[in-house]
């Protein structure tokens, strides 16, 4: 269960709030495909300095949102308990410079995205307490969705929640480096790599060892005898 802060009990208690959504995401550079300086964006007006609950350290931060139009739709998120592959998506402005530059100019493939909702005072109209992440992923699509005449267009960027990282599937192999890796030390699959060369014997003669319809048939010509039987 999540803990919250005093203020915001007594916010929620008082059940007079405002609700904002706040959305952070991480870019790539189209060429090196390095992380460059993470971006943020918010549903209402002008840009906000406040302080974030970071949704993978779970550190207290510091983190600028820029509004007055860039975050057009939040899609609702479903809260339910499990690990299952969540997704959801937030739709941007693209008319908008700063969006724009992010979509076109930067590569936003598996890009880390947050999702913070603010509790506002709506007497003060000033954030209650520190935002609180209601979704940590990845950018899995950035479909751009080019208007005709007289229609309107967007910006719809898809999300993927942080679990979709347990559906990932290990390229490590039963050997003596990968297992040293793990464990230092452990010498279970010391002898893996060579254990299909290897000429075993059974019985009192020596020789490679036959599958079980070999030794079956030699028996039957009187040519070879089954071990243990």
């Amino acid at each position: 269960m999540r803990s919250l802060d005093s203020p915001t009990l007594a916010a929620l208690g008082a059940r007079r709030l405002i609700i904002r959504h706040f959305f952070w995401i991480t870019p790539r550079d189209s060429v090196t495909g390095a992380q460059v300086a993470a971006v943020g964006f918010w549903n209402d007006v002008g840009a906000v300095t406040l302080n974030v609950v970071d949704g993978v350290s779970g550190s207290t931060v510091s983190r600028s949102y820029s509004g007055s139009g860039k975050a057009i739709k939040f899609e609702p998120i479903v809260l339910a308990t499990g690990i299952g592959v969540r997704t959801t998506s937030v739709e941007l402005n693209m008319i908008d410079a700063a969006i724009n530059n992010l979509v076109r100019g930067y590569n936003l493939r598996k890009a880390p995205a947050e999702r913070h909702i603010g509790l506002f005072d709506p007497s003060s109209r000033l954030v209650v307490s520190q935002l609180y992440p209601v979704f940590v992923g990845f950018v899995n699509g950035a479909p751009i969705t080019t208007p005709a005449v007289g229609a309107g267009g967007s910006v719809k960027l898809q999300l993927v929640s942080h679990s979709r990282e347990l559906t990932r599937v290990s390229t490590e192999k039963c050997s003596d480096a990968s297992q040293q890796k793990r464990v230092s030390g452990d010498r279970l699959f010391q002898y893996t790599g060579i254990a299909g060369a290897m000429t075993l014997y059974w019985g009192e003669s020596k020789g490679t060892a036959t599958t079980t319809a070999q030794a079956v048939t030699a028996s039957q010509t009187g040519r070879g005898r089954i071990p243990f039987l």
